[in-house]
C-alpha cells in the first residue's frame, strides 16, 4: 500500500510486416519496397512525412542503405532543404509525395518492432496513444484540457502583463521589471536582493516540470507569470485593492490570481523576514503552476496547500517556517487523548484553516516518501476530475481510513482518526 517503489517504464511492441506487391517508379510503394525501387527516388525532391508526425518538405534522398542481411527494411539517407541530413528506416516513414502525388505510403497497419523503429519513435507513438486515452477519460468526466496556446496568444498575454506593470509603475515609480524565460518579476525590492528570489522561482518551475514528467517544450501558463513583489504591506494591500478589488486582511503575505484563460499573477510583500518572503513567493507561484497543469480542475485544498508548502521548503531550505507549522500541528495532535484530523482538513469546496497547514505539509511529505510515482499519479487523476478518495485508491490502493492510519503511524500519532 504505502511502500517505497521504483518507477520503470518498459515499452515492448511487436508486430509483423504485411507485404504488398512492389510497383514501378512513382507508383505507390509499400514498406516492402526493394532497394532498387527506392533508388529511383535518389536526387528527387520529395515531401516526407514520418510515423511520429514530423514533415519535411523538399527533402532529397541521397542514397539507399540496404540491410546487409536482408532482414530489415532499407534506409534512406536524405538531405534536408534547410541544411543537414537524416537517415531513416523505411519503416519510420509514413508517406512520401512528389509534386503532390503519393509515391510511397506505409500500408502496414499497427505498430513496428524496436528493430524497425527507433526507441524515440516508439516512445512518440506510445505517448500519442496515451494522450488519446487521456482525452477520452476527460470527456467521460466532462473535463476539458487547457488549450495549446499559439505563440501570438502567449505574446499577447505577456503584453497585457507588461501593461499592468506600466500602470502600477505610474503609482509606484520605484518599481522595476526583471524578465526571465517564465516570469515577469515586478518589484521595488533592492536590486541586490532580487536575484536570489528569481532563482528560487526558476528552480521551482523546473522542479515541478521534472517531477510531473513534463517535456522541456511544454509551457505551463499562458505567456509568463507576472509577480508583483512589494517591500511594504501597505503597497501590497493598495495593489490588491486597486487592481483586484480585494480588501486585504492584516497578516496576509501573498496571493495567487489565476483565471480560466491560463493567466497567472502573484502579489506578495517582503515583510520582516527575507527567508519567509522567499517561502511565500514560491508557495503562491506553485499554486499558479498546479492551476495551469493539464486541466483547470481544482485539487482539494489540503493537497494544494500541502504541495505548495513542501515545494517552498525545498526551494528555500534556509527558512524553517514550514517545519515550525508541522511541529505545532503535531504538538496539537499529541496534546489530546483522541486526536482527529477533522472534517475541516478534508474539506471539499473550501480552504483548509491555517492551523491545518502543518498537517497538509506533513501529509504531502508522507505521500511523496511512500512513492513519488504514486503521488504524481494521484495528482494526475485529480486533474482529470476524479474525486480524491477514488484517486487515492487507484494510485496508492488505500482508502481514507487506511491513509490516516498509515500517516498517523508515520507521524508518531498511532491512534490518529480521520
Amino acid at each position: 500500500m504505502f511502500k517505497r517503489s521504483t518507477f520503470i517504464c518498459l515499452v515492448a511492441l511487436f508486430t509483423l510486416f504485411v507485404a504488398h506487391p512492389a510497383a514501378t517508379c512513382f507508383a505507390q510503394l509499400s514498406v516492402s519496397a526493394s532497394s532498387e525501387e527506392l533508388a529511383e527516388f535518389v536526387d528527387q525532391k520529395l515531401s516526407i512525412e514520418l510515423q511520429n508526425g514530423m514533415r519535411y518538405e523538399d527533402a532529397t534522398p541521397l542514397r539507399v542503405l540496404p540491410d546487409k542481411k536482408g532482414e530489415k527494411p532499407p534506409k534512406l539517407r536524405v538531405k534536408l532543404d534547410k541544411g543537414g541530413s537524416r537517415t531513416w528506416s523505411l519503416a519510420a516513414i509514413r508517406k512520401m509525395t512528389r509534386d503532390g502525388k503519393v509515391v510511397y505510403e506505409n500500408l502496414t497497419s499497427g505498430s513496428f518492432s524496436e528493430k524497425q523503429l527507433s526507441k524515440r519513435e516508439l516512445a512518440k507513438q506510445r505517448a500519442e496513444q496515451e494522450h488519446r486515452k487521456w482525452l477520452g477519460r476527460l470527456t467521460a468526466r466532462g473535463v476539458k484540457p487547457w488549450k495549446k496556446f499559439t505563440e501570438a496568444e502567449h505574446q499577447a498575454a505577456i503584453e497585457k502583463h507588461k501593461a499592468r506593470y506600466e500602470a502600477v509603475a505610474k503609482l509606484l515609480p520605484s518599481l522595476q521589471l526583471v524578465e526571465t524565460e517564465h516570469f515577469l518579476f515586478c518589484t521595488n525590492i533592492p536590486p541586490q536582493q532580487v536575484g536570489g528570489y528569481v532563482q528560487s522561482l526558476d528552480r521551482m518551475y523546473q522542479w515541478m516540470k521534472q517531477t510531473y514528467g513534463m517535456s522541456e517544450e511544454d509551457q505551463v501558463w499562458r505567456g509568463k507569470a507576472s509577480v508583483f513583489a512589494f517591500v511594504r504591506e501597505e503597497e501590497f494591500a493598495a495593489f490588491e485593492r486597486q487592481f483586484f478589488q480585494n480588501q486585504i486582511q492584516s497578516g496576509t503575505a501573498g496571493l495567487c490570481h489565476s483565471d480560466s484563460r491560463g493567466n497567472i499573477c502573484i502579489s506578495v510583500h517582503q515583510g520582516n523576514s527575507a527567508d519567509y518572503f522567499g517561502v511565500v513567493l514560491v508557495h503562491e507561484t506553485s499554486h499558479g503552476f498546479i492551476h495551469c497543469y493539464k486541466t483547470p480542475v481544482r485539487v482539494p485544498s489540503w493537497v494544494n496547500e500541502g504541495m505548495a508548502e513542501v515545494i517552498a521548503s525545498l526551494m528555500v531550505p534556509s527558512s524553517k517556517g514550514v517545519q515550525r507549522k508541522e511541529k505545532k500541528f503535531l504538538e496539537a495532535l499529541q496534546s489530546v487523548p483522541y486526536p482527529r484530523l477533522g472534517e475541516e482538513f478534508f474539506v471539499e469546496n473550501d480552504n483548509i484553516p491555517f492551523n491545518r497547514y502543518g498537517g497538509a505539509t506533513s501529509m504531502t511529505r508522507f505521500l511523496l516518501q511512500s512513492s513519488q510515482a504514486n503521488y504524481v499519479r494521484f495528482i494526475n487523476l485529480l486533474k482529470e476530475g476524479m474525486p480524491w478518495e477514488e484517486a487515492l485508491n487507484q494510485s496508492y490502493r488505500a482508502n481514507k481510513e487506511q491513509l490516516v492510519t498509515s500517516y498517523g503511524r508515520w507521524l508518531g500519532v498511532p491512534n490518529l482518526q480521520p
